[in-house]
């Protein structure tokens, strides 16, 4: 009997000691390590899943990042205007946050402004053109991104190719948008009522947008927002990386779309040449 009961009572001190230490290492495994903290400056509105938003997650999602567990992001929104800014920006510098993605010319200015040291990763139609770089192969400083290529000088084309007997094009902009003065802030448009607005007035139109298309506008060429704001995402992994920002090279597209929109043609009265057609990359 007293053999057993010392073997138990051996047995009980293992276990009891086993069961102290376990809740001490499963606490030690448990441990958060450092998550990376990224703040995301967007003058456009948060509501509605904007397709620059959408883009940056897929490109977090396919680097293997998912947010609130091993990276956290900080979105800042302007809701439609730019005053908001630097407010945001100095937002983002005080959490200190390791890297600043900013849509936009007056987004990036802002955060360069109040975070010097701060990594930037910016969508800047003309990065050049802004004074954000002044060498795409090697920006230097604490900024590079994604540079979206402009092609208005095809549209006419395009248009003369969907309608051979034009003979008077208007061109419209917002004056109050940097984007339509010097081509160097990519800003959201409220497409829908742009694009109801040419229908309404029976007028063809077309935009470097494809969700000009999607909200009922005839046509669109130019890049596609999603592409470019999901290889945002790529800049910000090589930079929690350890790579310096100012080493990598601006990116520029070279992929370019067309979108047709055969249900506002019909409602124009419109009929898409087929060659045209043919060359589309989507037809709605």
């Amino acid at each position: 009997m007293a053999s057993c009961f010392l073997y138990r009572r051996r047995e009980f001190i293992s276990l009891f000691g086993g069961a102290a230490a376990w809740p001490l290492a499963a606490r030690a495994q448990q441990q958060p390590t450092h998550v990376p903290k990224v703040g995301w400056i967007f003058p456009g509105a948060s509501a509605g899943h904007p397709t620059e938003l959408a883009g940056f997650k897929e490109g977090l999602r396919e680097l293997g990042y998912v947010e609130g567990r091993n990276i956290v992001v900080e979105y800042r929104f302007g809701e439609g205007s730019v005053e908001r800014l630097p407010e945001f920006a100095t937002e983002l510098a005080q959490i200190n946050v390791s890297v600043i993605v900013a849509i936009g010319t007056s987004a990036v200015r802002a955060a360069r402004h109040v975070a010097p040291e701060i990594p930037i990763v910016f969508l800047s139609a003309d990065p050049i053109g802004a004074g954000i770089v002044t060498n795409l192969s090697r920006p230097g400083g604490n900024v590079s991104g994604v540079s979206v290529m402009r092609l208005s000088g095809k549209w006419p084309e395009l248009a003369k190719e969907a309608l051979p007997g034009l003979s008077r094009v208007g061109y419209l902009i917002n004056p109050t948008n940097p984007a339509s003065v010097n081509a160097a802030h990519p800003y959201p448009t409220n497409w829908p009522q742009v694009a109801g607005l040419a229908l309404g007035h029976k007028l063809p139109a077309i935009s470097e947008i494809r969700e000009f298309v999607l909200a009922g506008g005839l046509m669109s060429y130019g890049v596609r927002l999603f592409d470019l704001t999901r290889r945002m995402a790529h800049y910000v992994d090589r930079i929690l990386r350890g790579t310096k920002v100012g080493d990598l090279p601006v990116e520029q597209p070279t992929k370019f779309e067309l979108v047709i929109n055969l249900r506002t043609a019909k409602a124009l009265g419109l009929t898409i040449p087929p060659t045209l057609l043919a060359r589309a990359d989507e037809v709605q």
